[in-house]
């Protein structure tokens, strides 16, 4: 009985690791690019053959600035150090802006979250 209890309690707590993550609707999609202590570059999402093609010849990354409290997720939604985000360089990501345009949060997205929110945008009316 008692094992059985365990059992449950254990299913129980465990449930929100089973459960997708939950990203904001706001999030803007992207290619880590570079980071440093101040700064991150994204690249825009690529959307197809010639959009990969036109990035060898035109430079289409931004650049924002971070703010101090930057919160870090990595795919599994551990929070990671700010510290570690050059390590993601070259990976998906999403990112939240705060009300003066600096990035306040950051996901390194796994493919699967990635090509989930490629499809909402492609099927949102623009």
């Amino acid at each position: 009985m008692k094992t059985r209890l365990a059992l449950v309690a254990l299913l129980l707590v465990s449930q929100p690791v089973w459960a997708l993550r939950p990203l904001p609707a706001d999030l803007r999609l992207g290619q880590l690019s570079g980071a440093s202590g101040v700064a991150v570059s994204i690249a825009p999402p690529e959307t197809g053959v010639l959009d990969a093609l036109l990035r060898i010849f035109v430079v289409k990354e931004a650049s924002y600035l971070v703010t101090p409290a930057l919160r870090v997720y990595d795919p599994e939604n551990k929070m990671v150090l700010t510290g570690d985000l050059p390590q993601w360089v070259g990976s998906r990501v999403g990112v939240t802006l705060d009300f003066m345009g600096n990035v306040n949060r950051v996901w390194v997205l796994t493919a699967e979250e990635y090509a989930a929110r490629m499809q909402q945008l492609e099927a949102s009316p623009q």
